[in-house]
């Protein structure tokens, strides 16, 4: 296998029968991972499996638990400290709620809820948490009126929650889809999301360390003025960053820009590249190795794609496809892709009839030949 082929599909697990949305996926420990997705009902769901280094997952989950059998949409999970895991979503009364569970390293959840807060009582969707420093955690959303907000608040390490947020700032306060957030450096942070008549936009801010939020934006660009869903934002090297987003004629796109460690933002993007001619949403990409890099999402007829691509350290992006693969000629919508170890990446999605599937598959990597060939062997 060459830098960036992808291999089929090395083994299979429906976690969920019945329905499954939004899932996604964090390492727990050793080959245990967890999955947290809206279930029956648009309940919280979270289950734990378990995937080897070459890709063979358990044959069974090793634990599942309804967390709110009310309501849990949009699920955004994160690792707190120990066994403590904080979970942001939104709830029946659509508010915006983040709550603290244990999961052990075996893969037991034990003892349901642990701690709660609700962040928002007006609104919340598309809730997407970060870790910031210490105990200090945000969730970026959309919220009342459409508009879009950002919270932070407290975790400790034994999982408990602050009794109220810390700080907020209304971002966008027309309309604020679907943001994805990421680290620039230090106490900056860029956002990409989907702002009002659909066009997509990245802002920088700064959050501090104990959670406040001085609130004004450093620099903000447009990145498409005709349409950009589902946008999120990566970084590819040094000053350079990337948005994958569904953009005109529903296609999938890729667009990179310069963001500096102040926040500064270049003038337009540095290149352009539609990686899907027909569809491409809900993508989220993954780093592979050098200047190679993951995209799954859902393509043609909602089936679920893979496919790799170049950007150099200038954010120069390759002009064609290195590779692609349908890992689903049934169904792949909102696929979550997560690197394992070697050359072994999972996915997690909807697949048909709403089955919550996760599937294991190779993505080749830059290694010296001997040792490619050991690796691809199952060796070492």
């Amino acid at each position: 296998m060459a830098e960036g082929d992808i291999g089929t599909v090395i083994d299979t697990l429906n976690f969920e029968a019945n329905l499954c949305d939004y899932p996604d996926i964090i390492h727990v420990s050793g080959d245990v991972y967890a999955i947290a997705y809206t279930g029956v009902d648009l309940d919280l769901f979270v289950c734990t499996f378990s995937v080897d280094a070459a890709g063979d997952i358990g044959a069974a989950v090793i634990d599942v638990v309804e967390l709110d059998t009310a309501n849990g949409v949009h699920p955004s999970i994160v690792h707190v400290s120990g066994i403590y895991y904080a979970i942001s979503y939104r709830t029946s009364d659509a508010d915006g709620r983040v709550i603290t569970i244990h999961i052990t390293d075996a893969g037991d959840i034990s003892g349901g809820i642990y701690d709660s807060l609700l962040f928002d009582t007006g609104a919340c969707s598309e809730p997407v948490m970060i870790h910031i420093a210490g105990t200090t955690y945000a969730v970026i959303y959309r919220g009342q009126s459409d508009d879009g907000f950002l919270r932070t608040f407290a975790i400790d390490s034994s999982g408990d929650i602050g009794a109220a947020y810390i700080d907020h700032y209304e971002f966008d306060t027309v309309y604020g889809a679907d943001p994805s957030i990421i680290n620039i450096s230090g106490n900056i942070y860029a956002v990409a999301y989907t702002i009002n008549g659909y066009f997509g936009k990245i802002f920088t801010l700064a959050i501090d360390p104990d959670g406040n939020i001085p609130g004004a934006v450093i620099d903000n660009v447009v990145f498409d003025g005709a349409q950009a869903w589902l946008p999120e934002i990566f970084h590819v090297t040094g000053d350079i960053y990337a948005v994958s987003y569904c953009g005109p004629g529903s296609d999938g796109f890729l667009k990179t820009f310069e963001i500096t460690g102040a926040g500064s933002i270049g003038a337009g993007p540095i290149d352009t590249f539609e990686y899907d001619t027909t569809y491409g949403n809900a993508s989220d990409v993954k780093h592979v190795s050098g200047n190679v890099f993951a995209i799954a999402y859902t393509g043609t007829d909602n089936d679920g794609y893979i496919i790799t691509v170049s950007i150099d350290a200038a954010g120069n992006i390759g002009a064609s496809v290195i590779d692609s693969y349908e890992f689903d000629g049934a169904h792949g919508d909102r696929p979550n892709l997560l690197y394992i170890s070697g050359s072994i990446y999972i996915i997690a999605y909807e697949s048909a009839a709403g089955v919550g599937k996760v599937i294991s598959l190779d993505v080749s990597t830059v290694l010296p030949s001997a040792a490619k060939h050991l690796l691809l062997m199952g060796v070492g």
